[in-house]
């Protein structure tokens, strides 16, 4: 387990955990209990979830990636309903209109497949370090005027905000051992000490009596996700700590299976991640700087250079830079304005100009 696990775009810790984890069907449901509210709560109980493609094309075949998508079908046939699940480790006031593209993305693959549509619940799991603290509604994000709300599309996603409740009210109603590790997991994320407390609490307190299985997917999924998170790569510091929470052996049995499925292979798939991304990356910075380039030396020529140099600084930093990281540094080089870079990112406008402002205030 030698070697640093790297925090950017390459590898997701906190998204994969909320992947994997939520993969579970058992996990899952005990998720949906606890969060899905009222009148459509009751339903969810002996029905059927379906676990559906996490890929579908929206408006103009533009390609939509979801983060978790299921579909809830009644065993009576009287009700059908499709659950998008999108995750959120910081406050992206762009969260609403990227949820509703994808409710019309699944909406457009029910079209196409000759279905009648059906309601789509999305719920926003968000466990960054503040609460959420932005607008729970789509027209209370984008404010639009009194006289024009009828006519414009509203919805108000549930937000599961681990910030904003503390453990013991985020907790409450949670009937699965497994979904209290994974939410008190999410809520302490980047508090080493406030995790493996919160976990001790919830095996000997709120489930005392109760094992995972030595085998357990689940545990392994855990032990990388802390080890990720807090940068933990010694392997008896791990059969440590893990060992005085769910026991010795299946601490050793989960870091044995993470050894011989081999971590590595995941930061490899993280840099080849990183360099895709940072090719994109390089690709809208090269045309920037090669369109300047180009009024002097020749737009051709200058775009083309553009691109070859702006190609290797993006494979350089896309390995190693958060989005966040690289609109600061666009922000930063001031060749571009928030507007310019919302526009070629295709990011949300408030959110760049939020960053702006931290950095002016800096």
């Amino acid at each position: 387990m030698a070697g640093k696990r790297k925090r950017g775009p390459g590898w997701q810790p906190h998204d994969t955990m909320v992947k994997n984890a939520l993969s579970d069907p058992a996990l899952l449901g005990s998720f949906l209990e606890r969060f899905v509210p009222p009148p459509v709560a009751p339903l969810l109980a002996g029905s059927t979830i379906r676990f559906c493609d996490s890929e579908a094309e929206g408006i103009r075949r533009t390609r939509r990636h979801f983060d978790l998508v299921v579909e809830v079908v009644g065993n009576d046939g009287s009700f059908r309903v499709q659950i998008l699940v999108e995750h959120k480790s910081w406050r992206d006031p762009g969260s609403l209109f990227q949820i509703l593209e994808y409710k019309v993305a699944l909406w457009s693959r029910q079209r196409r497949q000759g279905r009648a549509l059906t309601p789509v619940l999305p719920i926003l799991f968000y466990h960054g370090e503040t609460p959420w603290g932005l607008s729970g509604s789509f027209q209370g994000v984008y404010g639009f005027s009194e006289e024009f709300r009828s006519v414009c599309v509203d919805f108000s996603p549930v937000i599961v905000d681990t910030a904003s409740e503390d453990e013991s009210a985020l907790l409450d109603g949670v009937a699965s051992l497994k979904t209290a590790l994974f939410l008190v997991a999410m809520k302490y994320a980047r508090d080493r000490e406030r995790m493996e407390r919160a976990i001790r609490k919830v095996l000997e307190e709120r489930f005392r009596g109760e094992v995972l299985d030595p085998d357990s997917v689940f545990l392994v999924d855990m032990l990388n996700f802390y080890a990720s998170v807090f940068e933990v790569d010694d392997r008896s510091e791990l059969e440590q700590v893990f060992g005085s929470l769910f026991g010795k052996e299946a601490a050793m049995t989960a870091v044995e299976k993470i050894r011989q499925e081999g971590i590595e292979t995941g930061r490899m798939e993280g840099r080849q991640e990183g360099r895709i991304e940072g090719r994109q990356e390089g690709r809208i910075e090269g045309r920037q700087e090669g369109r300047i380039e180009g009024r002097q030396e020749g737009r051709i020529e200058g775009r083309q250079e553009g691109r070859i140099e702006g190609r290797q600084e993006g494979r350089m930093e896309g390995s190693v830079e958060t989005r966040e990281d690289f609109v600061k540094k666009l922000l930063a080089k001031g060749t571009m304005s928030p507007e310019e870079i919302s526009r070629t990112l295709d990011l949300d406008l408030l959110w760049v100009k939020e960053l702006a402002d931290s950095l002016r205030k800096a």
